[in-house]
């Protein structure tokens, strides 16, 4: 159950510590997470202006052309010869349709809708799931991103329980502990409990997790059709 990180075209990590796979040219000596970050918002949104860019990443025009041109190099070029980020010539700013994140590719496993996607749709978006959505952004960056980041937590939480759900209802605990822990690593301030309990303390929440399969026997996991829930939140919910 572990991803293929093998791609054929720039690939942006997202979800867990930020990485950029499949770059055909050069890491930049300086800016290199400035570039991560350009990466993702212009895969975030696609076609908008300079101008645009610059007021939403808080940066300098000076500033923005050079981490721009920094990161150009470093995606490089697709096998046809096009790069990965052609130069803005009409005004819009857009990667080549080939670069993508693990965050987009998840989202098209589940496009149906999580409830309604397959088994093996669901396993491969969690396999997708190395840590905490964006977990090494530097301090004061992406500040952009916080709405993204909520999405991606609440994306993988509800795709983990859905699976492990399903794991639960045919007797596969190990499936299930699996699902769980991939929907904790993207968020450890979960846990698990029964949708009929009230959880009034965070203490109680936090001793119900399902992937701890030494403080959960079988028999328990097996009937009690546990869910994920935020520590934060005052009660279970199915």
């Amino acid at each position: 159950m572990e991803e293929d990180r093998r791609v054929h075209h720039p690939t942006l990590q997202l979800l867990g510590p930020i990485e950029l796979l499949g770059a055909t040219g050069t890491l930049p000596p300086r800016a290199a997470k400035q570039c991560l970050e350009y990466c993702a918002w212009i895969l975030e949104n696609p076609g908008r202006t300079a101008q645009a860019m610059g007021a939403a990443l808080a940066v300098a025009e000076g500033t923005r052309r050079s981490n721009m041109s920094r990161l150009r190099s470093w995606l490089g070029t697709s096998p046809d010869g096009e790069a990965y980020l052609p130069d803005a010539y009409t005004g819009r700013i857009s990667l080549h349709p080939a670069v993508s994140s693990d965050w987009q590719r998840l989202q098209i496993l589940t496009s149906t809708g999580v409830n309604r996607a397959a088994d093996e749709s669901l396993q491969a978006a969690l396999e997708l799931v190395r840590g905490a959505p964006l977990a090494d952004a530097a301090p004061g960056q992406w500040h952009w991103a916080e709405e993204l980041r909520t999405d991606m937590i609440s994306c993988v939480r509800d795709i983990g329980v859905e699976l492990a759900d399903r794991a639960l209802v045919v007797g596969d605990l190990d499936q299930a502990r699996w699902s769980a822990s991939r929907a904790l690593a993207a968020h450890p301030a979960m846990s698990f409990c029964s949708p009929h309990e009230s959880v009034p303390s965070t203490q109680q929440a936090t001793g119900r997790k399902l992937s701890d399969s030494r403080s959960n026997s079988p028999r328990k996991l097996a009937h009690s059709g546990w869910t994920l829930i935020s520590r934060q939140s005052p009660s279970c919910k199915g």
